[in-house]
C-alpha cells in the first residue's frame, strides 16, 4: 500500500518533548484510569468530553460505543505512544501532501495547537465550526465535505513538493 495523501483529524501531538516525569505522569494517569474504571467505565466517563457542549445524546452514545471497542492492551499502547511520542518527528519525514483538520471546540487537541502544527509544516488547516474532538461523529457531513474537497487536491500529481503544498494553502 502506498500512501498518497494524509488527513490529520484532531491530531494528538504527543508529549515526546516533555520531561521524563511529565511523560510518565501522562502515561500513568491514562493507564491508572482504565485500570480503575475499566474500558466500559472509561467510555462512560470520557465520551461526552470528546463532544461539544450540547451534542445530542445519540452522538455521545456513538462516541461511547466506539470507545467501548478499545481493548485494554490497545489502550495501553496508545497511551504509551501519546505519552512518549512526538508527531513532529514523524511529520519531519512525511513526503506526502497533508491537511490538518480540527473541531473549533476541541479541548482534547485544541485548534490552536493543530493550526500551529499545520503552519510549522506548511500544511493547509481546516477548522470545522461547532464541533469538538469527535468531529467526524458530531458533524459527519461536514467532515466528509472536507475529505471530498481536500483528498482530490492532495492526490494530484506532483503535490508532494513544498511549492505544491503552499499552493494548496490558498484553497
Amino acid at each position: 500500500i502506498t500512501v498518497q495523501a494524509l488527513v490529520l483529524a484532531s491530531p494528538a501531538q504527543g508529549y515526546g518533548r516533555a520531561s521524563a516525569e511529565v511523560r510518565e505522569a501522562k502515561y500513568n494517569d491514562r493507564v491508572n484510569t482504565v485500570a480503575r474504571l475499566g474500558i466500559e467505565g472509561m467510555a462512560a466517563a470520557r465520551s461526552s468530553a470528546l463532544c461539544a457542549a450540547g451534542a445530542s445524546s445519540d452522538v455521545i452514545a456513538t462516541v461511547q460505543e466506539n470507545m467501548r471497542l478499545v481493548t485494554v492492551g490497545g489502550y495501553r499502547q496508545a497511551a504509551y505512544l501519546l505519552s512518549h511520542g512526538d508527531i513532529r518527528q514523524h511529520l519531519a519525514r512525511n513526503r506526502v501532501p497533508t491537511v490538518v483538520v480540527c473541531g473549533a471546540l476541541d479541548s482534547v487537541t485544541p485548534p490552536q495547537g493543530a493550526q500551529a502544527l499545520a503552519a510549522e509544516f506548511g500544511y493547509p488547516f481546516v477548522e470545522i465550526p461547532d464541533v469538538a474532538h469527535a468531529l467526524y461523529v458530531e458533524q459527519p457531513a461536514a467532515f466528509c465535505g472536507v475529505l471530498r474537497h481536500w483528498v482530490p487536491l492532495l492526490c494530484q500529481p506532483n503535490m508532494s513538493s513544498q511549492a505544491s503544498r503552499h499552493a494548496l494553502r490558498r484553497h
